[in-house]
């Protein structure tokens, strides 16, 4: 008899933690893309990788193994750092650009947006994500799948601002 109890809580717990696994799962893998939208979902808190601060560019580069970037115009660094020891990170007001050596999506962002599209800019396929018609996300990589490259910026750009950035970050 012990035994048989035993055996049924042990199969009630297992249900239970099943059933909360399933529910804490988030999005169903056959539902749809985020689409156009009117109001924005509240930005998610995740942690990401350390950023290890430099004191410029040129060591940030040198950390990572990367050669060089070219910050577009109009982009005023606030500071320099290396992710992972892989990627640089560039930071400025309200932001920061990536580029590194790991393939698919380095902006380690989570966030929810109504609007997610794949867009040709240059040679490019650049995944853009955005909320009220701003983009606050870049992500894409370079022909030869060499690096890897994303902007994030809070407040969110025009569709033409972000499509500059992209083809003058290098």
């Amino acid at each position: 008899m012990k035994r048989i109890t035993a055996l049924l809580i042990s199969l009630a717990l297992i249900i239970g933690a099943a059933s909360f696994l399933t529910s804490c799962s988030g999005r169903e893998k056959d539902q749809p893309e985020a689409t156009e939208s009117t109001s924005a979902p509240e930005p998610v808190s995740i942690p990401t990788s350390p950023v290890t601060e430099k004191a410029s560019l040129e060591e940030a580069c040198e950390a990572a193994g990367i050669e060089s970037i070219t910050i577009p115009k109009g982009i005023t660094p606030t500071g320099y750092g290396v992710v992972s020891g892989a990627i640089v990170q560039v930071n400025f007001d309200g932001g920061f650009l990536r580029k590194g050596f790991q393939s698919g999506d380095i902006s380690e962002d989570y966030n929810v947006y109504t609007r997610a599209n794949v867009k040709k800019v240059g040679d490019y396929s650049v995944t853009m994500k955005g909320n009220d018609g701003k983009i606050m996300l870049a992500v894409w990589a370079d022909m030869n799948l060499t690096y890897s490259y994303c902007i994030s910026i809070s407040d969110g750009v025009s569709e033409s601002v972000m499509r500059y950035y992209i083809i003058n970050l290098v």
